[in-house]
C-alpha cells in the first residue's frame, strides 16, 4: 500500500488567527527498492515526478487531488487483473 508524507506546506498565519497549512509537495512511500516518486501542485494541478533507480523523469500528469496523482502510481504498479466473462 503506497502513502503519502508531506514535505512542504504553505498556509497563512495572521495575528491571533490559526495557521492553516496545506501540503504542496509529498513523497510516495512504500514503492519497491529503486523507485520513488514525489507529487506536488504544480500551476493548480497535482503532478508526478518519477524516480528509478537514480533516474529523475519529468513531472507527468494533470490531476485534480494528490490522492489522484497517488492512484495513478499504484495503478502502474500493480497487477493487472482480468475479469472473467460470465
Amino acid at each position: 500500500m503506497l502513502t503519502l508524507r508531506a514535505l512542504g506546506t504553505s498556509g497563512s498565519q495572521g495575528i491571533g488567527q490559526v495557521t492553516r497549512s496545506e501540503p504542496y509537495r509529498y513523497e510516495v512511500i512504500g514503492l519497491p527498492t529503486g523507485s520513488g516518486a514525489m507529487l506536488a501542485r504544480l500551476s493548480g494541478v497535482w503532478k508526478v515526478l518519477r524516480v528509478e533507480r537514480g533516474k529523475y523523469y519529468a513531472w507527468d500528469g494533470s490531476f485534480v487531488s494528490a490522492e489522484d496523482a497517488l492512484a495513478s502510481i499504484d495503478g502502474h504498479k500493480a497487477p493487472r487483473r482480468r475479469t472473467a466473462k460470465t
